[in-house]
């Protein structure tokens, strides 16, 4: 137990159902917020198109590479920015889903280690 009797698994278990809703609210956004408005304005539309077509053959490195991004606990490396890159590159949302989800959990378990063994060393 860490704080309030909250056992580390079931708050593991919590932050990883809280990534998936924050990245499906966020993909969506983006999309929408894109079709309606980012479309209409030329620089926009031409920095995804020109994006999307110039990643086109890193995809598939490219989202291993996106999971170990977002699987660095550092400020800008989460969810919120690994949603922003998956969706600029033009991934489909089940993959990014996968590649966002993988990153976030790697990054818990990789904290919840980290402070577990911090609380059980001192």
């Amino acid at each position: 137990m860490i704080v309030n009797g909250y056992k580390p698994w079931v708050v593991l278990i919590i932050a990883i159902l809280c990534s998936i809703i924050i990245f499906i609210f966020n993909w969506f956004m983006l999309s929408m917020f894109y079709t309606f408005l980012f479309s209409r304005l030329k620089v926009f539309r031409w920095i995804v198109e020109h994006t999307r077509k110039v990643s086109q053959p890193y995809l598939k490195l490219g989202a291993i590479g996106l999971m170990l991004f977002v699987a660095i606990p550092l400020p800008m490396t989460g969810i919120y920015t690994g949603t922003l890159i998956a969706w600029l590159l033009g991934m489909k949302v089940t993959k990014g889903l996968i590649v966002i989800v993988s990153g976030g959990i790697l990054a818990s378990l990789l904290v919840l280690l980290l402070t577990m063994s911090g609380i059980y060393l001192f």
